[in-house]
């Protein structure tokens, strides 16, 4: 082999080389670019609110759960006291009297519970029990002279000796209702569509009254 084509051989040799060499740096170059870029990318995602912000909004949380533990001790709480109570009872129960023979409840109606409160607490106060009162008038008197009208009404009234379990009182009025063949059928009757019950508590008595409406 001449001179000529070893000196051309290592001539084109030392190119390859430079090429590779700068080929090289180009891809670690590019790796390295990509590294930043990725790191960037990650700097910004995992970036962190500074402590002192997050130190604020935890006061402010604190804050406001404060506020609204102390706004909810504010709350009353509204117990039932026994003659509300046996009220409600009595009420219950004569549903389910009317839903063991699959008729429709009756609805609470207010301002016939009105009229049986006052029922009851006139009998309590005055020693009288009677559908009318002392001066011989039924409670309907009243209810038109209020601006009250009906088309059906009827009342069921019971007196017995005080006991403090409302539940007991609640079902000895209702047995007793349902053990006396008038009263038991004011509260089966579908001649009515609602009724109001007003309990008064007088001493060692306690009255009851249900007043029955459409």
């Amino acid at each position: 082999m001449t001179k000529l084509v070893i000196n051309t051989l290592k001539v084109i040799a030392v190119v390859v080389s430079v090429s590779c060499i700068t080929h090289s740096l180009y891809l670690h170059m590019a790796q390295d670019e990509d590294k930043k870029l990725v790191t960037k990318k990650s700097e910004v995602i995992e970036e962190k609110i500074p402590e002192e912000v997050v130190e604020k909004t935890e006061e402010v949380v604190v804050e406001e759960e404060t506020r609204a533990m102390s706004d909810i001790s504010k709350i009353e709480v509204i117990e039932e006291d026994f003659d509300t109570k046996v009220e409600r009872l009595i009420f219950e129960k004569i549903n389910e009297e009317r839903r063991k023979i699959g008729i429709q409840e009756y609805s609470n109606n207010p301002t016939m519970a009105k009229y049986a409160k006052e029922k009851s607490k006139d009998m309590g106060d005055n020693g009288y029990f009677d559908h009318k009162d002392l001066s011989g008038n039924l409670i309907t008197v009243k209810m038109r002279e209020e601006g009250i009208t009906y088309t059906a009404w009827a009342e069921n009234i019971a007196w017995r000796t005080a006991e403090e379990n409302a539940e007991v009182v609640a079902e000895e009025f209702v047995k007793s209702w349902m053990n006396s063949t008038g009263h038991k059928e004011n509260i089966l009757s579908t001649k009515y569509i609602s009724t109001g019950i007003g309990v008064y508590k007088n001493g060692s008595k306690i009255y009851a009254t249900e007043e029955f409406y459409k």
